[in-house]
C-alpha cells in the first residue's frame, strides 16, 4: 500500500465492489484457458515441466512487462516485484496444476 501511495482509511473508504472479483475471475479463466491450450500445442505432460513453463511464460510475458511499465512511469522497483511476482507463482501454480492433470487420448 505504501508504494501506490494509499493508506487503511482510503483504502476503508473506497471498498472495492463486485465488478473488481468478476473483472478478475474472468481475466484468470482466460489466462488459465489460454495456457491449457498453449500446453496441448507443446505437449506438456508433467507438473514440473508445466510449472516450468508457466514461470518462463510469467517470467518473460508478464513480469518484465510489469517491470518496463513501471519504470517508465516511475512506479517504484519494488512494486514490480510484487505485481510481476505475484503473477509468475500464479502461472506457475496453474501450469503445475494443468501438467498433472491427467490426460485423455
Amino acid at each position: 500500500m505504501e508504494l501506490v501511495g494509499l493508506d487503511m482509511e482510503t483504502v476503508e473508504a473506497n471498498p472495492p465492489g463486485a465488478m473488481i472479483w468478476i473483472s478478475n475471475t474472468v481475466a484468470t479463466i482466460i489466462s488459465v484457458y489460454t495456457l491449457a491450450w498453449l500446453f496441448t500445442k507443446i505437449n506438456v505432460g508433467s507438473a514440473l515441466q508445466g510449472a516450468m513453463t508457466g514461470l518462463a511464460i510469467g517470467f518473460a510475458f508478464v513480469f518484465l512487462s510489469h517491470m518496463i511499465g513501471g519504470l517508465f512511469s516511475q512506479a517504484p522497483y519494488a512494486l514490480a516485484w510484487i505485481n510481476g511476482g505475484h503473477d509468475m507463482v500464479a502461472l506457475a501454480i496453474s501450469g503445475a496444476v494443468l501438467g498433472a492433470w491427467r490426460k485423455y487420448d
